[in-house]
């Protein structure tokens, strides 16, 4: 993998780092989705870099700055927070600077307090050292298959290029005849030729190195410098930017047959480029280059010469309305992803001359989308424990008809007796900027009471909800069908002691949409998952008077619904999506109020407090066009408080018939993933 920078760049190794740059070694990664998205670095810091990503797009490492700007090496995984990686013992300082292609080694830079290469596995930080004669060490870039490391060494007035293995340790490259320092940029797949700048002065000539060769230098374009930005896969062929006659930098092409050649530039402008990745045989060129319409990214081939990206996308059909394309910044193995930058700053992902189609994403399209996959879970575990919620309010409030038939006001009874009870409810979710959830639930099954104070249910179960989302209208529906048990014990006539157990399984129509371009497409899915619900709640009931009930109680709550991997049809970008849950747990307190209006009609009123703790164990979206690039992923953990009030009454139909109903509000307070909820029900029971 190698690092992209401005158009013949310095070769100080001290240069601060100025701009976000991307990593690619011609093979397929897709930006992840992130809290770069959001533009968050380690907790506490102001400002971050990110500057190489694994070849799945799964793994990003990078740089993050505190107030005091002095620099923390960082590694990010899809779906999870930044995370500071260890610096050797006495750094203080560091920054990672590329990532190998399955993301488990990651190599860069620590200040220790001597600037040294480091490389970082599982095992922790491993300081690479320096060469005999050195005072300072950096690892820019490392192979796909994590063999070989790149990078310069540095001290007093010289600087070389390195390569180091784990058979050679560091070795000093050396420098080409003639010249007196020497940088390594890039280097290819399996590690055996290394690219980079030697220079003399103000001559600075790109260089091929091997093992066989050694350093060979490969002139300019007529003028005094020349830059390798990258190497082709198979190592044959160097791309990058050189001046030529007239100090012009323009883009170029070499090989061992034709040499160094001009890969010209977009039609008007000021005829400038840079050409900053090739395909594994070199056969595909991207860049940037400046054009009648200004800066834009380029894409060469041998047949089709230099071609404005943006136009040939435009051919196949992609509508590009509105957005322009600054940059090229790389392309994998066989050229039909292309890696860049929008002028507006947003990086994307584009197909062209792929098996699925053309197609183009900007940053944060499939990374939203993904995100709004992810909520299936959540919204299977929120229909549960709204489900399980409202059954343990049947078991608390819902009464049988006394064998003498007196009216009952929820405070017990006498007798032995079975009915039947019907429950419906209806959800609607009030946060739109989190998407719109609405729903229902309902609930028939038997209910019976025994002489000694205890009250049990059975019944089935069904739900239907949908969820859709706030910015890009993805939307899934999730249906259950389940069974549920509930218990109620009262010592004398205060005391209570009520449990619910619930399951359901689950089946989802799921729909995610994405802009491709500035036109929406729709990848669709379906799979199935399952729930698993319980609460536990205890009461004391106080009667106040003959018509007047005061009840509080505290309360638990478990929930987590799961979900199948399954693979998505239609879109250009649609993939696989992973297995994914979400647990939701509550501790609650309350009271509710019952007021005896007549011996037909009880009103209720009520309060709770809770605390949520929700545990999200999100999807990851493997895109199959982008040769199963990750998107989303990861763990996280959400708390908020909410407060509910509710009101309803008990109403007697006949002696033997009862009808419940009750209206609910929730508000989450101050929460960065709140939801609200809009609820009503109503349930009836029928003694036997």
């Amino acid at each position: 993998m190698r690092s992209l920078g401005d158009n013949l760049k310095s070769t100080s190794i001290y240069a601060a780092t100025t701009a976000i740059g991307f990593f690619l070694s011609h093979a397929v990664y897709a930006q992840p989705v992130s809290s770069f998205e959001e533009g968050t670095p380690l907790a506490g810091d102001i400002r971050f870099v990110f500057n190489a990503v694994s070849d799945d797009g799964s793994v990003v490492v990078g740089a993050s700055f505190p107030p005091t700007f002095i620099s923390r090496p960082f590694t990010w995984t899809s779906g999870g927070p930044s995370t500071a990686l260890p610096l050797p013992p006495g750094g203080i300082a560091g920054e990672a600077l590329d990532v190998s292609g399955d993301g488990t080694i990651i190599v860069g830079k620590s200040a220790a307090p001597d600037t040294r290469a480091v490389r970082w596995t599982s095992a922790g930080a491993e300081n690479l050292g320096i060469a005999p004669g050195f005072l300072f060490s950096e690892a820019t870039a490392i192979s796909k298959d994590g063999s070989t490391i790149v990078g310069t060494l540095a001290g007093g007035s010289a600087q070389r290029a390195f390569m180091h293995t784990d058979a050679t340790g560091i070795v000093n490259l050396g420098v080409a005849p003639g010249f007196s320092l020497s940088f390594a940029s890039d280097v290819s797949n399996d590690g055996s030729v290394i690219v980079g700048t030697v220079e003399a002065g103000f001559n600075r000539q790109a260089f091929r190195w091997t093992s066989v060769s050694n350093f060979v230098t490969l002139g300019t374009l007529g003028g005094s410098e020349s830059n390798a930005r990258g190497v082709s896969g198979d190592g044959n062929v160097v791309v990058g930017v050189s001046r030529n006659g007239s100090a012009t930098p323009l883009p170029f092409r070499w090989d061992s047959g034709a040499g160094m050649v001009s890969l010209g530039t977009l039609p008007g402008g000021a005829a400038q480029g840079s050409a900053e990745a090739a395909s594994y045989d070199g056969d595909v060129i991207v860049g940037t280059s400046t054009s009648s319409a200004g800066v834009r990214a380029f894409y060469w081939t041998a047949a089709d010469g230099i071609q404005d990206f943006k136009a040939l996308l435009e051919a196949e059909g992609v509508d590009l309305t509105g957005i322009e394309l600054r940059d090229n910044d790389g392309v994998n193995d066989d050229g039909t992803i292309v890696i860049g930058s929008t002028t507006a700053g947003t990086s994307f992902l584009a197909l062209y001359g792929h098996d699925a189609g053309p197609g183009l994403v900007t940053t944060g399209e499939i990374a939203g989308s993904a995100l709004e996959v992810s909520r299936v879970a959540f919204l299977g575990a929120l229909a549960g424990t709204e489900l399980t919620r409202n059954l343990t309010n049947v078991a608390l409030n819902f009464e049988l008809a006394t064998p003498n038939e007196q009216p009952t006001r929820g405070f017990g009874g006498e007798g032995v007796q079975w009915g039947a009870y019907v429950l419906g409810q209806g959800l609607r979710g009030l946060d739109d900027s989190n998407g719109q959830s609405t729903g229902g639930s309902g609930s028939i099954g038997l209910i019976g009471k025994t002489p000694g104070g205890l009250k049990i249910g059975f019944g089935i179960d069904g739900q239907n909800y949908d969820i859709s989302g706030a910015a890009n209208e993805s939307s899934a529906s999730v249906d259950g069908m389940g069974l549920s048990a509930f218990a109620n014990y009262t010592f004398g006539n205060n005391f209570a002691v009520t449990g619910v157990l619930s399951y359901t399984d689950f089946s989802a129509d799921v729909y995610r949409r994405y802009q491709n371009g500035a036109a929406t497409e729709t990848a669709f899915g379906t799979t199935d998952g399952k729930y698993i619900g319980a609460e536990l709640a205890v009461s004391y009931t106080y009667n106040a008077s003959d018509r007047m009930m005061f009840r509080p109680y505290l309360g638990a709550q478990y929930g987590k619904a799961s979900f199948d991997a399954y693979s998505e049809s239609g879109g250009t970008f649609s993939g696989t999506v992973s297995e994914q849950s979400t647990t939701i747990k509550t501790a609650k307190i309350g009271a509710d109020f019952h007021y005896l209006v007549n011996d037909r009609t009880t009103l209720t009123t009520g309060i709770e407090l809770e605390r949520t703790v929700e545990d999200i164990n999100a999807s990851t979206l493997s895109v199959t066009s982008l040769s199963g690039a990750a998107f989303g992923g990861g763990t996280g953990t959400g708390y908020h408080t909410s407060g509910t009030v509710s009101l309803g009454a008990h109403h007697k139909l006949s002696a033997r018939t009862t009808l419940y109903g009750e209206i609910e509000a929730t508000n989450a307070f101050g929460a960065s993933n709140k939801w609200d909820v809009a609820e009503a029900f109503v349930g009836l029971t029928i003694s036997f």
